[in-house]
């Protein structure tokens, strides 16, 4: 019997949320809206795990993901 190679495939998607859309902050909305155009759910993409670290006023938003390609 030979074994199925798997491929799985990551990424990472990294920012600061804040009230607004700025040169230093994104908010919440938008921070979803980049993770499906850069990760679309319909192409199999998942959250592995995700963290969110204090940073002075605003909250780092750290989404990990992956996707098997078969």
């Amino acid at each position: 019997m030979v074994a199925k190679k798997v491929t799985i495939e990551y990424g990472v998607l990294v920012a600061p949320l804040g009230g607004i859309d700025s040169n230093k902050t994104i908010t919440k909305e938008t921070f979803f809206r980049k993770l499906e155009e850069q990760y679309p759910s319909g192409e199999g993409w998942e959250v592995s795990s995700a963290e969110a670290k204090p940073n002075e006023n605003d909250v780092i938003l750290i989404y990990h993901m992956k996707r098997v390609i078969s």
